[in-house]
């Protein structure tokens, strides 16, 4: 059952950004099911109570949104003024109706599962993260997943670039947008990817610890071999890093940018190398990001210029 858990769970990390971004209704209480399945049968025997203390802001926040939709949706509140609506429709309709905040009667319990979803996912992604291994295996599958999204969008922006999946675009048409609807949306999630791929190639580069070979001859331990030398994390950075540039978003590729210098930082701020060292890196990645975004970023920089 745990492994049934843990399969659910990287399986709805995996399609959630198929489906025009999971924007639909539909999608948000499939995959809240889903997820809230796997948290019921999840392994928790490796999580301690400083992993809960760890979720509890995320939760305040979740009651709190629940508490302002129910002031939004409470009859005849009277706290706040209706909205003049209910007043037009008890005329209409000639029947007794409540008066509320919200114009509609269920429309915030319905944008509810917006941040219920997120909350679902971040904490499945936490209790899977308190066994090393497990949290190691997530972030690759998360990152090559987004490697073949970031693929999917480039080859459709130069193929048909009209088309979203199976879909006529209605906006962000000569953009990529990949399979979502928005731009920044699908800036947002190609430049989370490349940042998975960065860190563990600046490990890579400091470190050099990884073994001349496979350490046997099973599938799984092949792939997972080759898909972490730092050809594979290198292209896989790059390709994302194109993908963020194609979508044509402004914040999404300064804001790459900005956390590419940010997470190189952070990585070496607290190792023992010289300064020397330390700056150099950091210069190395400053040009080459900023090289990159000279090759590919021109119509963002036309952009951001205006």
């Amino acid at each position: 059952m745990y492994k049934v858990s843990r399969f659910t769970a990287i399986g709805v990390f995996m399609l959630a950004p198929l489906p025009f971004g999971s924007a639909e209704t539909v999608w948000i209480c499939i995959w809240t099911a889903l997820l809230a399945f796997s948290l019921a049968t999840a392994d928790l025997r490796s999580a301690t109570i400083d992993d809960f203390y760890l979720l509890l802001p995320l939760f305040a926040v979740l009651v709190v949104v629940a508490a302002v939709i129910t002031v939004q949706l409470w009859p005849n509140s009277p706290l706040h003024e209706v909205d003049a609506a209910w007043a037009v429709a008890r005329g209409v309709v000639g029947a007794d109706l409540p008066g509320r905040v919200s114009v509609t009667a269920n429309g915030p319990w319905l944008a509810f599962g917006y941040p219920l979803l997120f909350v679902l996912a971040f904490t499945r992604a936490v209790y899977i993260a308190t066994d090393a291994e497990n949290a190691r295996q997530l972030l690759r599958i998360l990152a090559w997943t987004g490697l073949a999204y970031a693929l999917y969008g480039i080859l459709a922006g130069i193929g048909d670039p009209t088309s979203l999946l199976f879909r006529r675009k209605e906006a962000y048409i000569g953009f990529v947008t990949g399979t979502f609807v928005n731009r920044n949306t699908a800036a947002t999630f190609f430049a989370s990817c490349a940042l998975l791929f960065l860190l563990p190639l600046l490990r890579f580069i400091y470190r050099q610890d990884r073994p001349s070979r496979p350490p046997s001859r099973q599938m799984t331990a092949l792939i997972a071999y080759y898909l972490s030398s730092p050809v594979a994390l290198g292209g896989g950075f790059v390709v994302c890093m194109v993908a963020t540039a194609m979508t044509g978003s402004r914040a999404g590729l300064l804001l790459l940018i900005l956390t590419v210098f940010m997470a190189t930082a952070l990585f070496f701020a607290p190792l023992r190398i010289g300064k020397l060292r330390r700056w150099g890196w950091l210069a190395g990645i400053a040009v080459a990001a900023l090289l990159l975004f000279q090759l590919v970023g021109g119509a963002v920089a036309g952009r951001i210029l205006t």
